[in-house]
């Protein structure tokens, strides 16, 4: 397995598993593990030499020594040093070079890894058809990636500005910190124009920002405002073009879906009856069947139940062409004013009855409810409608909010919530409607938990889900500094 050690036939270490693949495995040889390990022990970190060059194998060139030096880092030791691209090297440090093929290519590159940190290494090169010798003084090797971190509030992602980043972008400087991402419908998306990958944040408001821990900084002094401010200006640059944008550190909270005008409505749902169907049942006419009575309604305090068939109301027979004719019933419904009595003429085993059914307001259907959003947990809830707690056969004391999305990626997704899930309490709070939802998370966000308990109801069962937020934008060294701070007060 990977991370395990690989030994031969007498029991000795002789790499460390890495990969497997078609039967082949790959390790990572003893000796450079315990050169790693060493130094981890000794410097904390893997301090390795560079001098800003890349080989490629003198194969296909007509040379029969030495290594193709393929590019040169402007500013580097190397270019400092007057190597150029294309030179042929020979000598290092004394010793022969011959890359014949690209496998080679690493050992050479390690060798000077190794070398320690400031170390003047000759080189013997090639140019046109004249031999030079020059001295490089090695320098430590930079880590490609920097720091990453979000700052939620802002739907955005930022990357620390590394040397090697800086040359690979062209950039003048390392200074600022580069967008790595941004989140879709957030703050820094919906900017006018909006921040995209590989943008470098120069300033915010003014202020100059010249590091990833100084965005922080920035981000967390900004947050942590009682009144947060509208717009905040940020400058940042392009592909060498310097830019402005207002991104809002606090969104506009998402508009509630349209409404119907409240109409009559009976309490009950229908199945339509056609021609050929009542044909079957043997009825002269038309209508609509009775699959449901709703409890808790006016129809549920008449005499309907499951089963009869309704074909006329108030004297008007239901004329059905075919199942396009399906909401019928409910239109007629509609015309009448809300608390007027209808009288239904209704097929029981053959006989015709009339019913008279008081009218009420239409109920809320699950489309129409209204939404709150968590943008921290990326989590959107509503209330239980009439129609979601009757479909989902909830007793009216079932108590809740149900869930309409769980951002894929998010704090509530990646703790196993998902859409459709009935909140009933969030670290014990109990959760009736979306009020006491918002009260429960506004006091979580204040206090911050390490673990959020959701307790929801899925299907027929109960389950509690553990929510492990990531509270603030820390840095790497932050996080240990702030973890070490918290030790020291423990003592």
């Amino acid at each position: 397995n990977s991370g395990g050690p690989l030994v031969n036939l007498k029991g000795e270490i002789v790499g460390i598993n890495e990969l497997g693949g078609n039967g082949i495995g790959f390790a990572i040889p003893s000796d450079l593990a315990q050169q790693v390990v060493n130094n981890l022990i000794e410097h904390g970190e893997v301090p390795r030499s560079w001098i800003g060059i890349s080989l490629k194998s003198i194969q296909k060139t007509g040379y029969e020594r030495g290594a193709i030096i393929n590019s040169v880092v402007d500013g580097g030791p190397a270019a400092e040093a007057g190597i150029q691209p294309g030179d042929l090297l020979l000598r290092l440090d004394g010793q022969a070079i011959t890359i014949r093929f690209n496998e080679q290519i690493p050992q050479i590159m390690r060798r000077i890894a190794d070398f320690p940190i400031g170390t003047k290494v000759n080189i013997t090169y090639q140019r046109g058809e004249k031999t030079h010798e020059t001295t490089i003084t090695t320098v430590k090797l930079t880590k490609d990636r920097g720091d990453e971190t979000s700052l939620r509030g802002w739907g955005v992602t930022a990357e620390e500005i590394t040397d090697k980043l800086a040359r690979d972008m062209k950039l003048s400087d390392a200074l600022g910190a580069m967008v790595s991402g941004t989140r879709s419908g957030g703050p820094a998306e919906l900017a006018e124009p909006s921040l995209r990958y590989g943008d470098i944040i120069r300033s915010i408001d003014g202020e100059k920002i010249e590091s990833l821990e100084a965005l922080v900084d920035r981000y967390r002094e900004i947050m942590d405002q009682d009144e947060l401010p509208e717009y905040l200006l940020i400058e940042f640059d392009r592909q060498g073009k310097s830019q402005l944008t207002l991104i809002k550190p606090k969104p506009d909270d998402p508009e509630d879906p349209p409404r119907d005008i409240r109409k009559a409505w009976i309490g009950i749902a229908t199945q339509p009856i056609v021609e050929k169907l009542a044909r079957f049942l043997k009825m002269d006419d038309t209508g609509f069947r009775i699959t449901r009575v709703y409890p808790r309604t006016t129809a549920a305090d008449t005499d309907l139940k499951v089963g009869d068939i309704v074909v006329a109301m108030n004297a008007e027979k239901f004329q059905l062409k075919g199942m396009q004719d399906g909401g019928l019933f409910q239109r007629e419904v509609k015309k009448l004013g809300i608390g007027d009595v209808a009288k239904l003429t209704v097929i029981r085993d053959g006989k015709s009855i009339d019913i008279d059914v008081t009218t009420q307001q239409t109920p809320w259907s699950p489309a129409e409810a209204r939404r709150t959003e968590d943008r921290d947990f990326e989590l959107t809830v509503r209330n239980i409608t009439f129609f979601g707690r009757d479909d989902n056969l909830w007793t009216p004391d079932v108590k809740g909010v149900i869930i309409e999305q769980a951002e894929g990626g998010g704090w509530a997704s990646n703790g196993g919530l998902q859409p459709g899930d009935l909140i009933q309490e969030i670290n014990g709070i109990p959760i009736k409607s979306r009020t006491s939802f918002k009260r429960a998370m506004k006091k979580i966000g204040k206090e911050q938990p390490e673990r959020v308990v959701f307790k929801v109801l899925r299907g027929a069962l109960t389950r509690f889900q553990y929510v492990e937020p990531e509270w603030k934008p820390e840095l790497e060294k932050k996080a240990d500094e702030s973890a070490a701070e918290t030790e020291s007060d423990k003592e």
